[in-house]
């Protein structure tokens, strides 16, 4: 919204500075560059305005359904191992098996209960991008935080330097996401800490 004040503004002062350049040069000539020059601004303008009212919701939309499709076919996957485990009589496999799901989509829970929807859909795509990295993932909100406020632009970015450095370790993976004030804080758990 900040974006389509400041065209806005932009717009207005373009208008003016015609005016002014009109009274100043009474030329023909050059009164059709100046015209020419603030018709390709407005163009510019009017196309940002256009990214920032249609196009961008669109692809937050895109992104939530694809995180969506990636936990469908998670869904499905389970069902199939569970599925196997059930006609092999491994019937205690597949009760671990269920407990360890349960235990695993907890984060998804924490998710969905956020009120923030672009807010929701970043961290599922940050979710799914550390799970197919193997990382086992924790969300937490800090106290008397508003979900609404809270930044989502670079959460992909954090999660691929906390991925570069956890790469760079042995062992079971771990990050925690913290929900607070300034945005998301990821800190990664291992034997050795590191926070990004």
């Amino acid at each position: 919204m900040q974006k389509i004040k400041l065209i806005a503004s932009v717009i207005c002062i373009q208008a003016i500075i015609i005016m002014m350049l009109f009274k100043l040069y009474k030329q023909e000539f050059m009164f059709k560059i100046v015209l020419l020059l603030c018709i390709l601004l407005l163009v510019a303008e009017c196309l940002m305005a256009y990214e920032e009212i249609y196009r961008s919701p669109y692809t937050k939309m895109l992104k939530l359904l694809k995180a969506y499709r990636s936990l469908r076919h998670d869904f499905r996957n389970h069902l199939q191992v569970i599925y196997g485990m059930i006609q092999l009589k491994k019937y205690d496999l597949a009760i671990n098996y269920i407990n360890n799901i349960k235990k695993n989509d907890h984060v998804y829970d924490c998710i969905c209960h956020l009120e923030n929807p672009w807010l929701i859909s970043n961290l599922l795509e940050v979710v799914n991008l550390l799970r197919q990295f193997e990382v086992e993932v924790a969300i937490d909100t800090a106290e008397h935080v508003d979900i609404k406020k809270i930044p989502t632009t670079d959460l992909v970015e954090k999660a691929n330097k906390v991925i570069s450095k956890l790469n760079e370790t042995d062992g079971p993976k771990k990050v925690r996401i913290l929900l607070n004030k300034t945005g998301a804080e990821f800190c990664a758990v291992n034997e050795n800490s590191t926070s990004a």
